[in-house]
């Protein structure tokens, strides 16, 4: 897609959902059990609804300066490969395959606000020692572009099957300097993700890693990896609104990894994982740590083999994670056969064991991956599942599997209408308490949140009159929506796209029930 590509009047219609006074139309409120035909006046005045950066967190949840919940919707764009320029040169540039200004302007209207951002560690660090500054001022570029639309990024430290060296088909990650493999065969090469289980170079270069064997210039290769992670970080540290740092995708555990499958996981490797980790996060930290810094668990985790990967022990951490039943039918318009019997179950195990995780370590929580395929069954339960269990989501990912395209001037032209009306959905953006339950139903487009005004960090309410903030979508209240609250006030413009609930005074709950017209 070209930065100046024109905007269609519809999407000029859509971009008014990302005003918090924007109108959709007219409708009939209902508030507190009074029928009003515009927003009722509060018993008092909403609290200001102020600059909401940094993020941090109160547990498991996301907060915002005020010590709101805020909950996350986005997408990954993850540029794993070059592109070959008119001139001979590559370049890893995110915004050189068409990704930008319309792409993000998407997102916005359609209330995504987030974005999980790749960078490669062999386009950071080509050389021992050598940075590619130019390389990571495109990323950040990228991020900015991102933040001046209302979308946060979250930079991910991406890798699959270690290294293009090892895998120039499917692998990204480090460079070939990193790959420290013992001469061993890159053969069978069978693509990702099962090289991961059949190359015995890769499993080897993975084995190094995790011990944190030296490259030849004699430092670690982890120690490289830490401070190529700071030398990004300090281009990143003192933009507004990131929703933080991801430490490393899907860590493989390497010729360990038939101790992982197995459902309690693998304790010896995992603490392995847990220095490496803690090792990357504290060099963030060093140069940044007013942002949230998250760590994946192993790659098994994603298809319900538990954990026992550390907290990074900081007051900044988050755990993220990955949901991909086998089963599932990636790139696939259907589930592969037993899918459907087999994979709720599975699904479910994830989102178990990220709960039980966090509500051990105190960390805040937060879903880098799920789906990779068009298949709206699929889309339908995992979307669901993150509603019941109230956790914010990146999908996977843009200008892959709905038909988003980067290139186009109209990024939505093919769009897969199924899979988009799951995707873009009613949810809570910011929450003026705890949130207890949230759910929404893509078929009668019922929207439903209850939460509690005590903070979530435990240290008393909410004022009367604070103000939480559900996004409502055009594509789903094309003439405007019907609201119920108990506990609250509306606040906001009639069908505004962002619907504003005030407090009331003396409540404990607001809840909240949204309906089409």
């Amino acid at each position: 897609m070209t930065l100046t590509g024109k905007r269609t009047g519809v999407a000029l219609l859509i971009a008014a959902c990302a005003l918090i006074t924007g109108g959709c139309g007219s409708n009939t409120q209902t508030a507190s059990g009074n029928s009003n035909t515009t927003p009722v006046d509060p018993p008092n005045p909403p609290t200001p609804v102020t600059s909401d950066l940094p993020l941090g967190h109160a547990g498991r949840w996301i907060t915002d300066a005020q010590g709101r919940v805020v909950v996350i919707h986005g997408m990954n764009y993850v540029k794993k490969w070059p592109t070959k320029l008119p001139d001979g040169t590559q370049t890893l540039d995110p915004a050189a395959d068409g990704f930008g200004d319309n792409d993000l302007q998407w997102l916005q209207d359609n209330g995504f606000n987030g974005l999980r951002l790749g960078i490669q560690f062999y386009g950071i660090e080509p050389q021992p020692g050598v940075y590619d500054d130019r390389y990571i001022a495109q990323v950040a570029s990228m991020a900015r572009l991102a933040l001046a639309h209302g979308v946060r990024p979250l930079l991910d430290f991406h890798q699959d099957d270690y290294s293009p060296a090892l895998d120039p088909s499917g692998g990204d990650g480090f460079p070939a300097w990193m790959v420290l493999d013992d001469g061993l065969p890159h053969q069978p090469d069978v693509g990702f993700p099962y090289s991961q289980f059949t190359m015995p170079a890769m499993l080897r270069a993975w084995d190094h890693f995790w011990a944190n064997d030296p490259t030849p210039d004699g430092n670690g290769l982890q120690d490289h990896a830490a401070k190529a992670a700071a030398h990004v970080v300090a281009q990143f540290a003192g933009m507004d609104g990131l929703l933080g740092y991801e430490s490393l995708n899907e860590p493989w555990p390497g010729s360990q990894y038939p101790t992982c499958l197995v459902p309690l996981g693998c304790p010896q490797f995992d603490a392995e994982l847990t220095a490496f980790n803690q090792r990357l996060a504290k060099a963030v930290n060093a140069v940044d740590s007013r942002h949230l810094i998250f760590a994946e668990p192993n790659v098994m985790f994603n298809d319900a083999v538990d954990t026992q990967v550390g907290a990074l022990g900081l007051p900044n951490g988050g755990f993220s994670f990955h949901v991909y039943c086998l089963l599932a039918g990636s790139d696939s318009n259907s589930e592969m056969p037993g899918g459907a019997q087999a994979c709720p179950t599975m699904e479910q195990m994830a989102f178990d064991n990220a709960d039980k995780h966090v509500a051990k370590t105190q960390e805040a929580l937060l879903m880098t991956e799920f789906g990779a395929t068009p298949a709206a069954e699929v889309i339908a339960r995992l979307t669901a599942d993150a509603d019941a269990h109230m956790v914010s989501w990146l999908w996977w990912a843009y200008s892959i599997h709905i038909g988003l395209d980067a290139t186009a001037d109209v990024p939505d032209a093919k769009l897969d209408a199924a899979a988009a009306d799951l995707l873009v959905r009613a949810y809570p953006r910011a929450v003026s308490g705890t949130p207890q339950s949230w759910a929404f139903d893509p078929v009668a487009h019922r929207f439903t949140l209850s939460y509690s005004t005590a903070r979530a960090d435990g240290h008393g309410a909410f004022p009367a009159g604070a103000v939480s903030e559900i996004f409502l979508p055009l594509r789903h209240y094309p003439k405007g929506y019907q609201i119920s609250v108990t506990g609250g006030t509306v606040v906001s413009n009639a069908d505004a796209c962002v619907l504003q609930i005030a407090s009331s005074p003396g409540a404990q709950t607001v809840q909240v029930t949204v309906m089409p017209r």
